[in-house]
């Protein structure tokens, strides 16, 4: 049995991507939807004089291969992922990051998103992720500021042959910032709440669109998407990574707008950040001189820069991003605002087990089958169980 151990384990070996080789340079993972990413991550060469190979991964199957490596040593150096990928830091063995490793002008706020229990396992580089409203200006003179105008709008867009908005109306990150508008959040200080009164009339408000007319309750992330990319729908709500892709389509057409808020309270989307992290702990392994250098040059104003300049994504430097809002567009300064009006979407362990305790009760509360109460109630025990049960 020890032998076949061992040539299983040899076998595994030989199946494990390149990143595994101990004598490979720097090896760097990326999930980010822009490939060009990997241009600015192997422009560390010239920045340090060092070989560096980036590689991207799709990121749910990033998640499923770094916990299989963990424990074989297979994983790569860095990674640079969502955030919330590092609500898993306990099973991919993060490094913990001393705060003499981050930049100084990168915002608290940002920081958060890299925080759990207490400790720093990422470095955020990226920032953003958030909902906007999008419209066709072909369609509309002015964006409406409310949900009571677009309701009022309604008759109107129906009349000439239109949607007045959609959005992906089933998936809990479009509900979040309804939520959030009654004062409510998934997780608050580390704890799930979800049995709460603002869950109640978020579920309340949110439905009653529904029920009115106003949005399609199975209108999904394609439907909306392809609907606002084909002129039928007048608005859509949809995040900050579709924005070059819909104005490559409505070019001078396109407006980006705040969210509409609920009679004077404004919704609250989430934001997140794309950071760097340390698998395995790499950060104090045989590489960790490397790492350390890699960690300055993707924090450099050079980089920050150029995350602007290659790919349209807002850095996390503070002073870099005020170079850029000095020069950039009306609709762009609107993705800006809203992202200073957004909130951190928890890194925390448990939110893993909010978002499907909440889609469970939304869509019974959806169905008639519980009622508002219940169905936060419901949310908040399928979380608590799911989240004790994973101790």
């Amino acid at each position: 049995m020890k032998v076949f151990g061992f040539l299983a384990l040899f076998v595994i070996s030989l199946l494990l991507p390149a990143w595994a080789a101990d004598d490979e340079p720097l090896t760097v993972v990326f999930t980010h939807e822009n490939k060009a990413f990997a241009k600015i991550i192997r422009s560390f060469y010239d920045f340090s004089g060092e070989k560096i190979k980036a590689q991207w991964i799709d990121q749910a199957d990033l998640k499923v291969k770094l916990i299989e490596q963990t424990e074989l040593g297979g994983t790569p150096d860095v990674v640079l992922v969502p955030a919330d990928h590092l609500g898993l830091y306990s099973m991919i063995k993060y490094s913990q990051i001393p705060e003499k490793l981050i930049h100084k002008d990168i915002e608290k706020r940002y920081l958060q998103t890299v925080k759990i229990d207490g400790m720093y396992y990422g470095i955020p580089v990226i920032m953003g992720n958030h909902l906007l409203l999008y419209y066709n200006k072909a369609l509309v003179s002015k964006p409406a500021s409310s949900w009571k105008e677009l309701l009022e709008t309604q008759p109107q867009f129906t009349k000439q042959g239109y949607n007045t908005i959609d959005w992906s109306f089933a998936e809990m990150y479009w509900f979040a910032p309804f939520l959030g508008a009654y004062g409510g959040w998934p997780i608050t200080d580390s704890k799930i709440t979800l049995d709460t009164p603002a869950m109640e009339q978020a579920l309340a408000f949110y439905w009653g669109l529904a029920n009115k007319g106003l949005i399609d309750p199975d209108c999904n992330y394609d439907c909306a998407f392809n609907n606002f990319i084909n002129r039928k729908t007048a608005y859509v709500i949809n995040g900050i990574w579709s924005y070059s892709q819909f104005l490559d389509v409505h070019g001078d057409d396109l407006g980006v707008a705040l969210l509409p808020s609920i009679e004077g309270k404004p919704l609250t989307p989430m934001f997140s950040t794309h950071a760097i992290a340390f698998p395995n702990d790499s950060l104090n392994g045989a590489k960790r001189q490397s790492i350390l250098k890699f960690i300055e040059f993707m924090q450099s104003d050079l980089v920050q820069k150029e995350i602007w300049k290659e790919i349209n994504e807002f850095p996390v430097n503070s002073k870099v991003l005020e170079e850029i809002r000095a020069n950039v567009d009306t609709n762009v300064k609107v993705l800006l605002e809203q992202l200073m009006k957004a909130q951190a979407m928890p890194s925390d362990t448990s939110m893993a087990y909010a978002w499907p305790a909440m889609s469970k009760g939304f869509s019974r509360y959806g169905s008639g089958t519980l009622s508002a109460k219940e169905a936060a109630e419901l949310m908040q025990h399928l979380a608590e169980n799911s989240s004790n049960n994973a101790k």
